[in-house]
């Protein structure tokens, strides 16, 4: 008679981005161990010893987006950071639907689109590369210029305008009057590259 095998443990219920997830939830202070686990079926041991040991060991199913695929989505960030475009949780979902949906990888998630679980996970899984960070008061920027953020500005500047091709093109050149624009829209958590210092658009 051929014996039947029988599983000794079950098979993890929960993925690698709802350990993420609430690994984040718990730094930021919006959850405790207790219902971290209650809500997500995570062991408190196992959520303990992630945090502790900061391991990268994967559990459960593999994330919805390879390596590979979230590293665009990071780039872009940071490359529209460096244009002076700041994203916001809203922003980095639109990018990331708009990724699958040109790639067609909607099967890969249960309603067929990054969620805000996705993101926790996303901005955690790249810590080494982004933070979260809140918008800036101009003011406080300005009070805090130094000759090496002024030189650090004209370089930004230089390689902008090398990298579009516009040091003979005045033509397409404008000036901004900031007087018209409200500096403190209200401080909202965005996304930026990891070295940043002032989070302002």
């Amino acid at each position: 008679m051929v014996r039947k095998y029988i599983r000794k443990t079950e098979k993890s219920s929960y993925t690698e981005d709802d350990v993420q997830n609430a690994i984040e939830k718990i730094r930021m202070k919006e959850w405790t161990y207790e219902t971290a686990s209650n809500l997500t079926s995570i062991p408190i041991g196992t959520l303990a010893s992630r945090i502790s040991r900061k391991s990268n060991q994967q559990v459960g199913r593999p994330t919805a987006l390879k390596k590979t695929e979230e590293k665009h989505l990071v780039d872009l960030i940071i490359t529209l950071q460096d244009y002076g475009e700041l994203s916001t949780i809203d922003d980095v979902l639109k990018y990331a639907i708009e990724f699958v949906n040109i790639m067609d990888l909607k099967s890969r998630f249960k309603n067929g689109e990054p969620t805000r679980d996705w993101y926790y996970g996303f901005v955690t899984r790249w810590k080494d590369k982004l933070k979260i960070m809140n918008s800036s008061k101009i003011e406080k920027v300005r009070a805090d210029v130094t000759i090496s953020t002024i030189d650090g500005w004209f370089a930004k500047l230089h390689s902008v305008l090398s990298k579009l091709d516009l040091f003979n093109k005045p033509q397409q050149l404008f000036n901004c009057d900031e007087s018209g624009f409200r500096d403190d829209p209200g401080k909202k958590k965005v996304v930026v590259s990891r070295n940043t210092k002032y989070a302002n658009k």
